[in-house]
């Protein structure tokens, strides 16, 4: 492909049918797919966890109220489900950034 300047680039555009789509929309889906698994994965082991200790209350309602999850894995010692959980969402949050960019 030749650009304007009539200088010669890499084109890195996949074609499916009649669409190309470029290497940046593959990596954008990507991290969809990624960041919302890792989410839902760690906020459901945020939910068993709250369902083995007492007040197993919490768990329903951290399912209605998803950011008390992470809140209330903190004050339950649960660090790592937590910090996974808030990466999770920030990267979903990145993700929707980039494909609306």
């Amino acid at each position: 492909m030749t650009s304007l300047d009539g200088g010669q680039h890499a084109d890195f555009a996949l074609t499916y049918g009649s669409q190309a789509v470029s290497m940046q929309d593959e990596i954008v889906v990507a991290m969809f797919v990624l960041s919302f698994a890792l989410w839902v994965t760690s906020h459901l082991a945020i939910m068993v966890g709250l369902l083995a200790r007492p007040p197993r209350l919490r768990a329903p309602v951290a399912l209605v109220v998803a950011p008390l999850a992470p809140y209330w894995a903190v004050r339950e010692r649960m660090l790592a489900r937590a910090i996974a959980w808030v990466v999770g969402g920030v990267a979903y949050g990145m993700a929707w950034l980039l494909a609306s960019g």
